[in-house]
């Protein structure tokens, strides 16, 4: 019985390590997206004003063929559901682990 315990123990322990880390990684890349400005000006005031420009030119290309951050966050927001409803389906009694695996075609 305490093979049984222990490895239940270390199922949980690497279970919610996996969520924490999961959760860190969601926030850090939502508040990345959401702080962009800031982010971009502290990254900026390090660097050589012509390398200030090429920067916050490069910057603004890049969100401008994204659709103004539109992408980022709808990337993120289905990221963060996908994750969630793949985790959570077994619980659910779901017959698949991933709703996107079942066959939309």
């Amino acid at each position: 019985m305490t093979g049984v315990a222990a490895a239940a123990v270390g199922l949980s322990t690497t279970l919610v390590g996996l969520v924490l880390q999961c959760c860190t990684v969601g926030l850090f890349t939502f508040y990345l997206v959401a702080d962009g400005p800031r982010l971009r000006r502290t990254i900026c005031s390090v660097l050589p004003p012509d390398r200030q420009q090429l920067a916050m030119r490069i910057w603004e290309l890049a969100t401008e063929s994204t659709g103004g951050g539109y992408v980022y966050s709808r990337a993120l927001l289905a990221s963060v559901s996908a994750t969630a409803t793949t985790g959570f389906s077994p619980w659910w009694g779901c017959p698949t682990r991933s709703p996107s695996a079942s066959g939309w075609a």
